[in-house]
């Protein structure tokens, strides 16, 4: 399983336990994390977010891991990985939690949803973790089938990227027209497919290359969105594809059944 990548918290976070005792408490919990792995969670991500280890002499979050509580810092992203997706996201308790196990918690992780969640611990509970991972695998493989059929994402995929920012009236308003656009286009109410619906016409319609010097884009444009392979023909773009190419920008992205 890939190790989760941990962005650098912005809220403010409060310490789950007193701070002049929350260095030892984590040491002692230590030795208990398979039971008390989501108390462990719940530390270390006060103790990344609010840069903490600095006052105990360390120069960075692994490090401390590392020498205080003898595991790697790929163990420490793990466990504050399981805190967000299930405490924070999902809304679990560690009493719900406790009988599945860190370890099955963790390959859980990437796949567990709002609507999945309860199937998906009851599943953890009566299985190995071997054969949770193989279930694992069987359920993504299946979502990512029919997904490529349906021209969609697997059901349950995350996202690789967040964007907050903050809009003018002038802009909101602008804005607001190009993703209402966008959904009578597309059909989608998601704010992310409507916003790469978007992104992706005004990169058609403005980038500086041209189409034929630009194979590549165009293909990968249209596997992303209708779920075709394109065939390329010496490394070129067919004259047939290319006028598929030029009405699929014309209409918005609603490419007729010629396409192959």
């Amino acid at each position: 399983m890939s190790v989760p990548e941990l962005a650098r918290e912005t809220t403010v976070v409060e310490p789950p336990v007193p701070i002049e005792k929350l260095r030892a408490e984590i040491l002692a919990t230590r030795d208990a994390i398979d039971d008390k792995y989501i108390h462990m969670a719940r530390m270390l991500f006060f103790v990344r977010a609010s840069e903490v280890y600095r006052e105990w002499g360390y120069e960075d979050f692994d490090s401390y891991v590392l020498t205080e509580l003898g595991f790697k810092g790929r163990k420490a992203a793990y466990l504050i990985a399981i805190f967000k997706t299930y405490v924070q996201e999902l809304g679990r308790t560690e009493e719900e939690l406790r009988s599945v196990g860190w370890s099955k918690a963790a390959v859980l992780a990437n796949v567990v949803t709002s609507e999945n969640a309860d199937e998906w611990l009851e599943r953890a509970k009566a299985l190995t973790f071997v054969e949770l991972v193989q279930e694992i695998r069987d359920a993504r493989e299946s979502e990512e089938s029919a997904a490529a059929e349906s021209g969609r994402p697997p059901a349950g995929e995350r996202p690789s990227a967040w964007l907050r920012f903050g809009l003018f009236t002038e802009q909101n308003e602008n804005v607001q027209q190009a993703i209402s656009i966008a959904q009578a286009q597309t059909g989608s109410d998601k704010m992310g497919n409507l916003l790469d619906t978007i992104c992706m016409e005004f990169v058609a319609n403005h980038s500086p290359e041209s189409i034929e010097s630009d194979v590549n884009w165009w293909a990968s444009a249209i596997k992303r969105r209708f779920g075709r392979d394109v065939i390329l023909v010496d490394g070129s773009i067919p004259d047939s594809l290319r006028d598929a190419i030029r009405d699929m920008i014309a209409d918005h992205f609603e490419v007729s059944g010629s396409v192959a």
